[in-house]
């Protein structure tokens, strides 16, 4: 399952039709209950090639709160994968509350931004016409 499903995101990243992948490891979210803890290391092996490519064709990661608000210990995507995406490559960052709802608009968004600091990111990127502009965390 986490094997095709990176294959359809390294698809989209190839596209060219998008400038930054959200909820890069959100199979955690009903995953866990069917997988179990085992899947917190499957995107080992698998994910480092996607990352390479994000990085080159410089199409950002987005760190998504959602996680926590449905009960996650970490956002979308974990630390891990926020220090690997680093190492691969990726500067460019956003940061969504995922929110349907008024009340959840902006949640955790702040820690958040520590999140990124811890995992060594030191800006925050926002769009405009397809324009990123970084702003220091």
């Amino acid at each position: 399952m986490v094997r095709r499903y990176f294959e359809v995101v390294e698809r989209a990243v190839r596209s060219g039709l998008f400038d930054v992948i959200g909820h890069l490891d959100i199979y955690r979210r009903h995953g866990l209950n069917f997988y179990g803890g085992q899947l917190l290391k499957t995107h080992q092996g698998l994910v480092e090639e996607l990352l390479s490519e994000m990085g080159k064709r410089e199409v950002g990661l987005e760190i998504n709160t959602a996680g926590w608000r449905h009960g996650q210990n970490e956002p979308y995507p974990s630390l891990t994968l926020l220090k690997e995406a680093l190492e691969r490559g990726i500067t460019v960052i956003t940061l969504g509350s995922d929110a349907h709802r008024l009340g959840d608009l902006g949640y955790g968004i702040e820690k958040a931004a520590c999140l990124a600091k811890a995992a060594g990111y030191d800006a925050i990127c926002t769009f405009r016409r397809r324009r990123h502009r970084s702003l220091v965390l």
